[in-house]
């Protein structure tokens, strides 16, 4: 995914494989977090912040702010049932006042339950002087 410093927002993700056996999985508590470059990410989108967790064919979750803004904590995630996937996601935007002058790629830091992994490279674009 790419992203324009102060342009539309993103939803880079994770997809969480259900195992195979024949108890769904427990409800999960999720974290995403920032890198620590910061690289202009912010939380949401240019109209403002969200700190919400976007669960593809489900409802929405509200997280919680980390006291220093890297991160979001969702609590009581229902994931996939077992031999399926769900696919979640966050929205992120970069600051207008970010530029890189050349692209750079990043990620953000998801976990879910005590399993981490790493969402869908984002790579942020120069911006363009107009």
């Amino acid at each position: 995914m790419e992203l324009t410093p102060g342009e539309s927002a993103g939803l880079p993700g994770v997809r969480v494989l259900g195992v195979s056996s024949s108890e769904p999985l427990k409800p999960q508590r999720v974290t995403v977090a920032l890198p620590p470059e910061g690289f202009g990410l912010r939380w949401g989108t240019a109209s403002g912040p969200e700190y919400v967790l976007v669960v593809a064919g489900g409802s929405p979750y509200v997280g919680q702010l980390s006291m220093d803004g890297q991160s979001i904590a969702f609590e009581d995630v229902a994931l996939a049932a077992p031999g399926e996937e769900t696919l979640l996601s966050v929205p992120v935007w970069v600051g207008w006042e970010y530029n890189p002058g050349n692209p750079v790629s990043t990620f953000l830091q998801f976990a879910v339950g005590d399993q981490t992994s790493r969402s869908t490279t984002i790579t942020i674009k120069e911006a363009v002087e107009e």
